[in-house]
């Protein structure tokens, strides 16, 4: 995920997690009363937006743990404040989150350190599932990190539109397109597809990635890390139909250069009947105050032959030169696995259940509170399915070389599905990029 990505889901869980700011008060956590007095001081670093929501947390972590835990909120842009401090070594954490894309440079860079080599580690992987393995380690084989959220796109549609043409949730695409154009034709919506396009955040990325995984049962990216997806059949029809799509005016014109928050108004506002997004966005539609249509928003399976979708996230980390490396794994274990009792607190109190995200671990995702609140949102079965289809990129997405690939490749993307560039060609662009980097 890019940096920018990673701001923009700062801004959705803060618009998602209005009901966090009481969890002290509530009673789910009690205020610390732990002295830092003769215990082992560590230091969890977080970006100032979310930090002070993880403090309850923090104060849980004093309450029941024979350490100290301090918290670093850089005040100023998180990625480059924190490759500042450790170029500098001047490290005051000891643990962190990482995006999807930054934990190979910052291994290489030996700022972050393995931790296969800790006590635990194995019973930890052996409770994530096999598919997301990968995307917690490096070139080398090492794994330097735990999951921290998963988010997974959601095919969402306005079901009075659907119901005004007779119609029900397309399972396949070809049946979505014609969909499209019958709501287009009957006059019941203009532009019935509002995706996100938009180069914001690299989110046309994310479709594109989503909507091939949802025909092809293929990797996306080989076991070499060669772009794999972009040989694989399904590429080239993605973007005939986004070609389609855009040449019959059945998504915004302006589509590829409107802002983020637009095209969710275009959907919450009525003005279009098919999108894709994740989870706290999702909540955000079904929530009145945000969206004007949020008794006609419903979720389905993605169309398509396999119906997945992207499965993406952010990870714990752990500095290099922490003093404490078993007693950070503890940390890390708090925030990315389980508690001392054993529970998946964290994972299942403040993101399956405050921010409406899934995690690593099914357990967690399938926990009766967890269904019943996430049922509140959205149709639970879909839901659940859906998460079930979803697949990560894996490996790929933790090269060093991954940004510069999707900061490359989504002007292309979007100059291919608006018919200004050869898609053969462009595919091919995209291909010898990425070989370029794993053969240099």
């Amino acid at each position: 995920m890019s940096t920018s990505c990673r701001r923009l889901d700062r801004r959705r869980f803060l618009g998602a997690a209005g009901a966090t700011a009481g969890l002290a008060a509530s009673g789910r956590l009690a205020p610390s009363r732990a002295a830092a007095q003769d215990k082992i001081e560590l230091a969890l670093r977080h970006d100032v937006a979310i930090g002070p929501l993880l403090e309850p947390y923090v104060q849980d972590f004093n309450n029941r743990y024979p350490y100290q835990l301090n918290t670093s909120y850089p005040p100023q842009d998180y990625v480059a404040t924190t490759q500042t401090q450790f170029a500098g070594g001047s490290v005051d954490f000891d643990v962190l989150f990482a995006d999807e894309g930054l934990t190979q440079r910052w291994y290489d860079n030996g700022w972050i350190r393995k931790i296969d080599d800790l006590p635990g580690v194995a019973e930890v992987l052996a409770d994530i599932p096999a598919d997301l393995q990968s995307s917690l380690k490096v070139a080398d084989g090492a794994t330097v990190a735990l999951p921290y959220y998963r988010g997974f796109e959601i095919f969402v549609y306005n079901a009075a539109h659907l119901d005004a043409i007779g119609a029900t949730p397309p399972k396949t695409w070809d049946e979505f397109l014609e969909t499209c154009r019958k709501l287009k034709a009957d006059k019941v919506i203009d532009t019935p597809y509002s995706p996100f396009w938009t180069a914001d955040f690299g989110l046309i990325w994310y479709e594109f990635m989503s909507e091939m995984i949802s025909e092809s049962t293929n990797p996306m990216f080989g076991e070499d890390l060669s772009a794999a997806f972009a040989s694989d059949p399904v590429a080239t029809t993605t973007l005939q139909r986004w070609r389609t799509l855009f040449e019959e005016g059945l998504v915004p014109q302006d589509i590829f250069t409107t802002p983020y928050g637009d095209i969710v108004n275009i959907f919450g506002g009525g003005r279009g009947t098919f999108t894709m997004r994740y989870a706290p966005q999702v909540v955000g539609w079904r929530d009145p105050e945000q969206s004007t249509v949020a008794d006609k928003v419903r979720n389905a399976v993605c169309p398509g032959a396999t119906g997945g979708t992207i499965n993406f996230g952010a990870n714990w980390v752990m500095a290099a030169e922490t003093e404490h490396p078993n007693e950070a794994f503890d940390l890390m274990k708090y925030f990315g696995w389980k508690d001392l009792n054993g529970e998946y607190y964290f994972c299942k109190n403040f993101l399956a259940l405050d921010l409406g995200l899934s995690s690593a671990y099914e357990a967690v995702n399938n926990d009766p509170e967890v269904q019943a609140a996430w049922g509140k949102w959205a149709d639970i079965a879909q839901l659940t399915d859906q998460l079930g289809r979803s697949r990560s990129l894996g490996m790929a997405v933790n090269q060093v070389w991954y940004r510069d690939l999707t900061d490359m490749g989504i002007p292309l993307v979007q100059d291919m599905a608006r018919g200004a560039k050869d898609i053969a060609e462009g595919l091919q662009e995209i291909a010898d990029f990425v070989q370029s980097k794993i053969s240099a």
